[in-house]
C-alpha cells in the first residue's frame, strides 16, 4: 500500500502555524499535500521535517517554496534534505527555459523550405 505526504499543522500563541511534514516527499506521494499546502492562508513560521521519511528534488521544490513564500524557518531536516533543498534554491531562476525562436517573418520561410 503506497504511504502518502501528509502534515500537521500548530497555531503558537500568535497565530503562526509550524507544519510538520510527514511520509514520503518524492514525486509519487505529494501531489495531493502540495495542493493542501497551497491554500493555507494562515501565515507559517516553521517547517518541521523531522518526520519525514525520504525526499526527493519534487519534495525539496515544494518545502523550498513554502518556506519562501511565507519567509519561513526550515526545523528537524536531514542531512539529505537540507542538501536538496539548498540546491533548488540556488538553481531558482537560474536559465532561460523557453527555447530560441527566429522572428517570424524570417521562421516561416524556413518552415515552409
Amino acid at each position: 500500500m503506497r504511504e502518502w505526504a501528509d502534515y500537521t499543522a500548530e497555531a503558537d500563541d500568535s497565530g503562526a502555524l509550524t507544519l510538520t511534514l510527514q511520509g514520503p516527499l518524492v514525486v509519487s506521494s505529494i501531489g495531493v499535500l502540495d495542493r493542501r499546502l497551497r491554500e493555507l492562508t494562515d501565515p507559517i513560521a516553521k517547517v518541521d521535517l523531522s518526520a519525514i521519511k525520504d525526499i526527493d528534488t519534487v519534495g525539496a521544490w515544494t518545502v523550498f517554496r513554502l518556506t519562501r513564500d511565507n519567509d519561513a524557518e526550515v526545523i528537524g531536516a536531514s542531512d539529505k534534505a537540507q542538501r536538496l533543498i539548498a540546491a533548488v534554491g540556488a538553481a531558482e531562476g537560474s536559465g532561460d527555459i523557453r527555447p530560441h525562436r527566429a522572428p517570424l517573418l524570417r521562421r516561416v520561410p524556413e518552415e515552409l523550405g
